[in-house]
């Protein structure tokens, strides 16, 4: 399995690429990017199936800030809420929008059980 491909990877990614494949929508129609977690393994194939995350809306769900320097490209530096589940078209599930792997693994397991409370 690739880097960033289990539950729990996070993506940042730019707005205009936060099209839902089937609604044809983007998650926010503002300029601008938004953090993504995999909520479901990725296979590189498939729409990705994610939770959003922002520092403004908030849920049922406070995310706080991960630890400074946990992984070098990690950008979740300020406490937030992980939003409903969105999905991303696999093209953008990448690399270069890669952050980092989520360190809280009870969250992790949450997200692999997919209830959440």
């Amino acid at each position: 399995m690739m880097l960033g491909s289990s539950v729990g990877a996070w993506y940042w990614i730019a707005n205009k690429q936060s099209v839902h494949p089937r609604k044809q929508i983007r998650w926010n129609p503002d300029p601008g990017t938004h953090p993504f977690v995999l909520a479901a393994e990725f296979d590189g194939l498939s729409p990705a199936v994610v939770r959003t995350r922002s520092t403004t809306r908030r849920s049922q769900h406070a995310h706080a800030a991960h630890p400074e320097r946990h992984e070098e490209t990690c950008k979740i530096n300020a406490d937030g809420w992980i939003g409903p589940l969105w999905s991303l078209k696999p093209e953008v599930v990448n690399q270069p929008n890669y952050s980092c792997s989520e360190p809280d693994e009870d969250l992790v397991d949450i997200l692999r059980a997919g209830e959440w409370p």
